[in-house]
């Protein structure tokens, strides 16, 4: 399994484009869910969390998801021009068993 951005660049009011591939010879189920690497100042300083989404992925193939960024994100996004997310994958395949595993990510304000 792997996974990264669609693309680097993505604009203020998102989503967020992350590809999923799987090298698997069977399909996989994989949930999808982030937050901000670290504190932020958004009414109070916490984590900013994004909305988890669940796909499957096909044998020796890849999906694209998109994750929607919540308004706190989007103006955060907006007035840094980047932001640096840590998003966690489960993957769940056809006998059950689970893995977990999450990746640094950092997409950046597309420009106009």
């Amino acid at each position: 399994m792997s996974l990264r951005l669609a693309t680097t660049r993505i604009p203020a009011k998102g989503p967020l484009p992350v590809r999923i591939a799987n090298a698997n010879d069977f399909r996989v189920v994989a949930g999808v869910s982030g937050q901000t690497v670290q504190k932020v100042q958004a009414a109070a300083k916490r984590r900013l969390k994004l909305g988890a989404r669940r796909i499957s992925v096909d044998p020796n193939a890849a999906r694209t998801v998109k994750l929607t960024l919540p308004k706190a994100l989007r103006r955060l996004l907006a007035r840094k021009g980047r932001v640096a997310l840590r998003l966690n994958v489960k993957v769940t395949d056809p006998l059950g068993n689970v893995r977990t595993f999450s990746r640094r990510l950092t997409p950046r304000l597309g420009r106009n």
